[in-house]
């Protein structure tokens, strides 16, 4: 009888109060507002602004949650990286609502830092840097979701606020952002910059006079003296690393025939 009377209610109200606060995705109402209001305004969404809006996801305000909590050292930490020259595609300086706010920010420079292959501090952002990578695949699908919606609105239901229905590229560029943070390369970038421990200045080594190596495909058919010689810069260790994934990359071969 306990169970019927208070066990019972307890667990429906807190499974109440927990379907209200989370989408089906598992994400927060509040983030799907966020996406909601920044993929329907009718303007140029590049991947620059799309991974904007995607750290302002609501999983990183602590206010909301436990997953990104500031910490003591953000401040000298961010704004080192933040005045580096390692992250030339991020923005900052942002004056629109919630896109501004410091955990948004913070975000920002922890996904830019992941895409260029920066360096953290081990014991802080780069555990921060985790958690972040973590949630975005499960961001990334819930904007395809957000997208369909707004076209659906456009289409059907067009209002002052949604008009305009998003194009392909705005589609595509969102997948792009799925390829990127898996491979952790920017989507105009190098092929080569795949490989763990290759770094951009090393790229000039690739395409010279004597060679021209521009996929993965080309760096592993080299002579390995060759090829070791290629990346000097990087340790015995980093370079296994580097060949260790170059031997599971996907070999495909495709072949044609006609019938007659």
């Amino acid at each position: 009888m306990l169970v019927f009377i208070i066990i019972l209610p307890i667990a429906v109200g807190t499974w109440w109060y927990r379907s209200i606060k989370y989408t089906t995705a598992n994400l927060l109402i509040q983030t799907s507002q966020v996406f909601f209001h920044y993929l329907s305004k009718p303007r140029q969404l590049t991947i620059k602004r799309l991974l904007m809006v995607m750290a302002a996801a609501f999983e990183f305000n602590p206010q909301y949650s436990k997953l990104l909590p500031p910490r003591p050292s953000d401040d000298e930490e961010l704004t080192e990286l933040i005045h580096s020259r390692d992250l030339p595609h991020l923005t900052v300086k942002v004056k629109e609502p919630v896109l501004r706010e410091p955990w948004a920010v913070k975000t920002s420079i922890l996904i830019h830092a992941h895409l260029g292959k920066v360096g953290l501090p081990p014991a802080t952002l780069r555990p921060d840097q985790k958690t972040v990578l973590k949630v975005c695949p499960r961001l990334i699908n819930e904007m395809i979701n957000i997208l369909n919606q707004v076209w659906i609105y456009a289409r059907y239901r067009p209002s002052p606020q949604v008009s305009t229905p998003p194009s392909q590229d705005v589609y595509e560029s969102v997948m792009r952002m799925s390829q990127m943070v898996v491979q952790q390369t920017w989507d105009r970038e190098s092929v080569v910059l795949q490989l763990p421990h290759i770094q951009t200045d090393m790229l000039r080594h690739f395409r010279t006079r004597r060679r021209n190596i521009t996929t993965v495909e080309e760096f592993v058919a080299m002579k390995n003296a060759d090829r070791r010689s290629l990346v000097r810069a990087i340790s015995d260790e980093d370079y296994l690393d580097v060949m260790a994934v170059c031997s599971s990359f996907p070999h495909v071969t495709i072949s044609t025939f006609s019938l007659q």
